[in-house]
């Protein structure tokens, strides 16, 4: 049930303990921001944790509670425990935290294809980020601001603007942005580490990832695959390939880009972005999964070079 924000700041101070649930495959908007409201929640002398499918990525690492972050498969439900999706468009996103997953739940998330899935969902679309609901929220709870929280923010609303390129950030996202630099925040320093440094591993598989581009619906579409044997032959892990898929993006002339990840279990996970006036997020809902208009991803059951094709097909009648 969707709820407004009066309602999601009552069901946060009448109860007093949560886990606080990030996506599977996490990127720095679910767990900036669920790891700034467990710190805003700890000032409210609530109990709470925070738990996701997968392990923090490296280049997450250094945020705030980030060697805290609960394994979803080392957690079990506690009794009494509400639980909060962060930044969760959908279920699936969490499936590997499905034994998780209660009935007393609320989503708080931005993606206008959430599905309302949670017993209670405040979704703010306009939002750049889950980060900036967040902040907002905070606000409401009557919790003063500091350098920790700060920085969880930055790091979600940073990522999910592109650092302020993308073209989802808004004068709002740049207000949130001037009051969280009130906290002393060395954003060179996170910009380095977030979108420069990378690893020996990371850059060769860029470089396999990059030898296997296809470009469609002549020059408009662009394809990018990652097959899972890349990752031991580049000494890379799984979670270092964030942002390979701007290679494909920000070539001359391309419009719809993708990145094909193959998974161990045969399944191919598919992030898609936009430049122009595509939905690729109507794109993703075809398949079961959600997104953005200009940012979505969803899965395919089917190897790589059979992905690659159905990508192919989409680009050609969507461009």
């Amino acid at each position: 049930m969707k709820i407004n924000r009066e309602e999601a700041l009552r069901f946060i101070k009448e109860h007093d303990r949560f886990l606080l649930l990030c996506h599977d495959n996490p990127d720095g908007d679910t767990l900036g921001s669920a790891l700034g409201l467990l710190f805003a929640c700890k000032k409210l002398m609530k109990h709470c944790r925070v738990a996701c499918g997968d392990g923090v990525p490296l280049l997450y690492a250094g945020l705030p509670g980030a060697k805290d972050v609960l394994r979803s498969e080392d957690a079990e439900p506690i009794e009494g425990e509400a639980v909060i999706y962060i930044d969760i468009a959908d279920a699936p996103l969490c499936r590997r935290s499905s034994h998780l997953m209660a009935k007393n739940s609320l989503c708080i998330d931005h993606h206008a294809t959430n599905s309302d899935y949670a017993a209670y969902t405040y979704c703010v679309p306009t939002a750049a980020a889950c980060g900036e609901v967040i902040l907002d929220l905070i606000h409401g709870l009557g919790i003063e601001l500091d350098h920790t929280m700060a920085k969880c923010l930055f790091y979600a609303i940073s990522t999910d603007t592109g650092h302020f390129a993308f073209s989802n950030t808004t004068a709002a996202t740049f207000a949130a942005m001037a009051e969280l630099m009130a906290y002393d925040l060395p954003i060179a320093d996170y910009a380095r580490d977030l979108y420069k440094v990378r690893s020996v591993g990371k850059t060769k598989l860029i470089a396999a990832a990059l030898s296997r581009l296809t470009m469609a619906a002549g020059g408009k579409g662009a394809i990018i695959t990652v097959r899972h044997g890349d990752y031991a032959l580049c000494g890379a892990k799984q979670s270092e390939t964030e942002g390979i898929i701007d290679f494909a993006r920000d070539i001359r002339g391309v419009e719809v880009a993708a990145l094909i990840k193959e998974l161990s279990d045969g399944t191919c996970k598919i992030s898609i972005r936009s430049n122009g006036d595509v939905d690729v997020s109507a794109i993703a809902a075809s398949f079961g999964g959600g997104g953005h208009k200009k940012a979505a991803g969803f899965n395919l059951l089917m190897p790589p070079d059979a992905a690659e094709q159905t990508l192919i097909t989409l680009m050609e009648e969507a461009l």
